[in-house]
């Protein structure tokens, strides 16, 4: 595992909200600034996912890239709804005093900041996201029907090993399988050094624990954003992945999980198709992220 990679200077900071602890990571900038650059990150990553992006970034932004409940060092506390993780996402931009946000998303990471931004609508300035998990609006009414699991503990993700002697164990052992093999290796470095944490014994455990992982993926289809829609009126980029040749299985984690149609139920949604990339677009390109945020932050300046 590459040790070169810069350290960035970021503020470990927290807050409570919904009596849940949540951790955040925030440039020295006072985050009263404006705009603020709001990071929100998908199932299983965390905060530092997005160290990527911001070493390419202008270091005079004011930044916060916030853990979710269950993950990174936020407060492993339930419940792991996707309705309850956008409740949070709200009330840390109320507690922060945040104002003029651009949001930026990753997959989970992208349907809360649309919740959040038809709830807050005035505290946003633009969306920049990648692959947000919002799936065709037919598929949250067969959720409430059908489950591919019966509970987190049955799902694939419960399994997954938790303990390892290091982060560099974790990342050799992870760099050539999918989807890990198609991140830059930067990127994985972040994901691997900051998704562990030290246990009493002197080994590493993952800091979003594997059944919290399997609830959250299990409540993926519970909480729809489409009524939601219309009260965005803000510039929304929508960047998806390439699109499976058939039929996408849920597990699938390389094809695109998000409504072609989405960009168009938005009054300012722009649709990019980008068929060469994987879901995880910014670990897989963050240049092109850091990129793409610099346009969106010039044309609101």
């Amino acid at each position: 595992m590459n040790s070169n990679i810069g350290e960035l200077d970021l503020i470990e900071d927290e807050v409570v909200v919904n009596n849940v602890r949540l951790t955040f990571f925030r440039s020295k900038q006072l985050v009263s600034q404006t705009p603020t650059v709001l990071f929100v990150h998908g199932v299983a990553c965390h905060a530092r996912n997005w160290d990527s992006i911001i070493r390419r970034l202008d270091t005079t932004l004011p930044i916060v890239s916030v853990e979710l409940r269950g993950h990174g060092r936020s407060q492993k506390k339930g419940p792991y709804g996707w309705g309850q993780f956008g409740s949070d996402l709200c009330a840390l931009v109320q507690t922060l005093g945040l104002s003029s946000v651009v949001g930026v998303g990753h997959s989970m990471g992208g349907h809360l900041l649309l919740q959040a931004a038809s709830v807050l609508a005035k505290k946003f300035k633009a969306l920049l996201l990648f692959e947000p998990a919002v799936f065709a609006p037919a598929t949250y009414i067969s959720s409430q029907q059908v489950k591919l699991f019966d509970s987190p503990s049955e799902h694939p993700f419960a399994r997954r090993r938790a303990i390892w002697q290091s982060p560099e164990a974790w990342f050799e052992k992870i760099k050539n399988r999918t989807p890990f093999n198609v991140w830059t290796e930067e990127a994985l470095h972040d994901h691997c050094q900051y998704g562990l944490e030290p246990t009493s014994d002197g080994q590493f455990q993952l800091r979003c624990p594997p059944i919290v992982e399997a609830e959250a993926s299990l409540a993926c289809a519970d909480t729809s954003v489409h009524s939601l829609l219309s009260a965005i009126a803000i510039p929304v980029k929508i960047f998806r992945a390439k699109t499976a040749a058939g039929f996408r299985h849920p597990m699938d984690n390389i094809h695109s999980v998000t409504w072609p149609a989405l960009s168009g139920s938005l009054s300012q949604g722009m649709d990019i198709h980008l068929t060469d990339l994987s879901h995880f677009i910014p670990m897989q390109r963050p240049e092109l992220v850091a990129s793409e945020l610099t346009e969106i932050l010039g044309e609101t300046a």
